[in-house]
């Protein structure tokens, strides 16, 4: 019968998974609350009406295009703040 360091724990992250972590999930919780925010407010079927690109023809297909583009800003947001915080600055 061993007993182990970590009582059964997983082993802790190195920085630099960490700080994937870190940008991975601040990335995915701006991305989700910038699309509830955003189709609460505009409904792709009354834009719909104008000018649209073909693509837009499924509101489920607008609802995913619009959560991958938050998603985008939001890990490119997250990945530079990490950046920030980790670069020393150099006097």
């Amino acid at each position: 019968m061993s007993t182990s360091v970590n009582n059964g724990l997983p082993p802790d992250l190195s920085p630099r998974s960490r700080s994937i972590a870190v940008v991975a999930w601040s990335g995915f919780l701006a991305a989700a609350i910038g699309t509830m925010v955003c189709f609460a407010l505009l409904d792709p079927d009354t834009v719909a009406s104008g000018l649209v690109p073909d693509w837009w023809t499924d509101r489920l297909t607008v609802y995913a295009v619009g959560f991958f583009f938050f998603l985008l800003v939001g890990l490119s947001a997250a990945a530079m703040a990490v950046y920030l915080v980790r670069t020393e600055h150099r006097r």
